[in-house]
C-alpha cells in the first residue's frame, strides 16, 4: 500500500494532477488545505503578471513624457522660426 501524502505539501500542478489522476494517494485533508496548497502554486505567476504590468505602465508613462517633450520642442522650433522672420 502506498503512504498518503499531505495535499498542503504538493505544489499546485502536482495537486491537480493528483486530485484528478491519482485521488488515493492523498492523506483527507480539510478544503482549506486544498485551496491554500492551489493558491501558493499559482501566487508566483500572479506576481509576476502584477510586475510585468507595472513595468509596462512606467514605459507608458515615460513614453507620454517623451512625447510631450517632443511637441514642446516642435512648437519652439515653429516659434524661433516665426521670430527669426520677424527680425
Amino acid at each position: 500500500m502506498t503512504d498518503k501524502i499531505d495535499p498542503s505539501t504538493l505544489s499546485g500542478t502536482e495537486l491537480l494532477l493528483r486530485l484528478k489522476y491519482a485521488k488515493d494517494t492523498l492523506a483527507t485533508s480539510s478544503p482549506e488545505a486544498l485551496q491554500d496548497a492551489v493558491l501558493d502554486g499559482a501566487l508566483p505567476a500572479y506576481k509576476d503578471v502584477i510586475k510585468a504590468s507595472q513595468n509596462e505602465a512606467e514605459s507608458d508613462a515615460e513614453m507620454l513624457l517623451l512625447q510631450e517633450r517632443a511637441r514642446k520642442l516642435v512648437e519652439s522650433v515653429k516659434q524661433a522660426h516665426k521670430n527669426k522672420g520677424k527680425q
